[in-house]
This record gives C-alpha cells, structure tokens and sequence, in this order.
C-alpha cells in the first residue's frame, strides 16, 4: 500500500513540472512572437488587475485601456466597432471573420495559427457601450468584452475627439492547488487579454491615421 502511495505521489509531482515547463514554454513564445512586432501607438490609461473571491476562491482577470481617436466623433469609432467582417483590415493577426447573426449579433474569429473564438453581442448595448462575450475551447470561460466611448468638442477645431475604452476580463475557477501554476496561469491568461485589448485598439488607430494621410 505504501509503495502505491509513492508512485501516485510521484506521479503527481510529474504533472505538475510538466504543467509549469508547458506554461513557461508557452509565455516564452509568445514573448519572442510580441518581440517581433512593429510597434505600434502608446495609448494613455492602461490598468490591469486581479480579484479573487474568497467564496470559491476564482480568479477575475482584468485589462483595461483607454485609446484617443483625435477628430474622430464616437458614432465613427463605433461604426468600425460594428462592422466585425472589417476586422481583418486593421487587426493584425486576425485572418477571417464569419457572421453567424446580425439579431443579435455573433460572429467567428479566427486567426494565423486557425483558432477560432466566437463572439455574441448581449442586449443592454446603446451608442456608447457595447458588451461582448467570446468562447472557445481553449478558454477555461467566456472572456467578457466591454468597449465604451466617450467623446468631447475640441474647442479650437470644432470637432469630436473620441477615448475608446476597452476593457476584457475572464473569471477562473481554481486551475491547481499548486500556488506556482496557479500563478503561471494567472501570468498567461492575464497577457492574453493584455494583446487582445492592444491589437484591437492600437490597429484601430493606426489603420485610421494612415487613412487621414
């Protein structure tokens, strides 16, 4: 009995080496892919953070960040936000775009590597605040996105500069007991969301300032 307890504690330990080598592997590609991108615009107002509930213990990850539009009015902004088969026009890395509704809205996402994430619209949006939920296998839980406009007359042109804030998080349940993977986890998902935000929000801008020139 004593030496099945040891090989299953053995076994265990395994698990969780290959656990973490994996995760590490993982962030080390995706570092070396992020490295290799030509920069793009800074946007001001970035934040993220992580809340743990002392219920169940799950994690809410979460990656804010604010990006100006100067002399664009936020019913522009909003138009390129709505038309998602445009997508691949200003989002790097974004291959093809399905409409699967146009009531409510859903749509497919896939990407260079052919993963595919489907979106669906939720029905409290208005002209200034737009909600999504994304899922796909990959996701241990639907990743909720919010993008909210606020804009102001500029004084000297007369025209509208607009701050898109765009906001994703997703809830985890507990991954592990293991505190280093739990951790690790937190790292990858928490990056994930961070380039998903800027590669929305900075390819928007810089498709738009290219298009002014």
């Amino acid at each position: 009995m004593l030496d099945e307890w040891k090989y299953l504690i053995a076994g265990f330990l395994i698990l969780d080496f290959l656990t973490v080598y994996l995760v590490i592997r993982y962030l080390r590609k995706r570092s070396k892919k992020n490295a290799t991108q030509s920069p793009t615009l800074s946007s001001p107002g970035s934040s993220a953070e992580i809340k743990v509930n002392p219920l169940d213990h799950s994690s809410t990850l979460a990656y804010q960040e604010k990006f100006i539009f100067q002399g664009r009015s936020r019913e522009e902004i909003f138009r390129f936000i709505n038309n998602p088969k445009d997508y691949p026009k200003w989002r790097k890395g974004l291959k093809k775009v399905n409409i699967l509704s146009s009531n409510p809205l859903a749509y497919e996402e896939m990407d260079g590597e052919n993963i595919v994430i489907n979106f669906q619209e939720t029905q409290n949006q208005s002209p200034k605040l737009v909600i999504r939920i994304g899922k796909n296998s990959y996701l241990p839980a639907p990743m909720e996105i919010k993008f909210e406009g606020q804009q102001i007359q500029n004084s000297r042109t007369q025209k509208y500069d607009t701050t898109l804030i765009i906001a994703a998080n997703i809830t985890l349940a507990v991954l592990a007991k293991n505190a280093v993977i739990q951790q690790s986890a937190h790292w990858m998902f928490q990056k994930a969301l961070k380039h998903w935000v800027k590669n929305f929000g900075e390819g928007l801008q810089e498709f738009l300032r290219e298009g002014q020139n």
